[in-house]
């Protein structure tokens, strides 16, 4: 996959608690802005909302084996020290964000999962 050049760090938790992690090395790290029209006009958003995602490809040559991962995970942008045991709230001062949807592109052209977070 063209320009998969990042790293990141993928935790799978249960009960708030790290149970493994998956170091990720040459991927793509994209934010993306959406924006919307919302029902409710006030002063402050016009109207308007808008919203940052994470969108994560990570090429099927790049995923460890066993690689599954399930909305709720976590993911880090760059290396990571963190190690299962640790909580969620950890996690998160270490910037890491939640997946909200998994894509399992693994068929065709340039396989890979996608995985899309706030």
């Amino acid at each position: 996959m063209m320009m998969a050049t990042e790293t990141a760090v993928l935790y799978h938790l249960e009960d708030g608690e790290i149970t493994s992690k998956a170091e990720l090395n040459g991927v793509t790290w994209r934010e993306v802005t959406q924006s919307s029209a919302s029902s409710r006009v006030t002063q402050a958003d016009h109207g308007m909302t808008i919203a940052k995602k994470i969108v994560v490809r990570v090429p099927a040559e790049s995923a460890p084996g066993g690689f599954s991962p399930v909305v709720g995970d976590m993911i880090v942008h760059g290396a990571c020290s963190l190690n299962v045991g640790e909580s969620d709230v950890t996690l998160s001062a270490a910037g890491a964000v939640t997946v909200q949807t998994v894509s399992d592109n693994r068929q065709g052209h340039m396989p890979h999962w996608k995985l899309e977070a706030v």
